[in-house]
């Protein structure tokens, strides 16, 4: 059965997403940690993550990490976890007590029809 799932997964990558691929095969290494194709499946991961990252390198690609742009704080759950009010209370009480100059506001996005965007729009640290 490990065989089967894992080539399923190999079909996700050649159809779908690389994110996607990469999120099964996590998974499929976390049900069969110690097996031969477990391992097998951690060097596939391993190789299509290091794949992901030469080509965001060639695309030019950079994650700033500067505080003087604009940021964009964002949380994706899932709907079922309704978990909506207590992010945005959370979040606007946190942003009370340590940025409360800055006035933030918290908004919630209907993302799909299984995840919503609780997110802190645009802000300058």
């Amino acid at each position: 059965m490990p065989n089967l799932e894992l080539f399923k997964i190999l079909i996700v990558g050649k159809r779908e997403d690389i994110t996607l691929y990469q999120y099964e095969l996590d998974n499929f290494i976390k049900k069969y940690p110690e097996t031969e194709v477990g391992k097998y499946a951690q060097t596939l991961l391993n190789t299509s993550r290091e794949f992901q990252k030469e080509l965001e390198k060639r695309k030019g690609i950079k994650y700033s990490s500067s505080l003087q742009e604009s940021h964009y704080f964002i949380l994706i759950y899932k709907k079922a976890e309704n978990i909506g009010n207590a992010a945005s209370s959370t979040l606007e009480e946190f942003n009370n007590n340590f940025y409360k100059t800055l006035k933030l506001n918290t908004s919630n996005l209907i993302f799909n029809d299984d995840y919503v965007i609780t997110m802190v729009p645009i802000f300058l640290v």
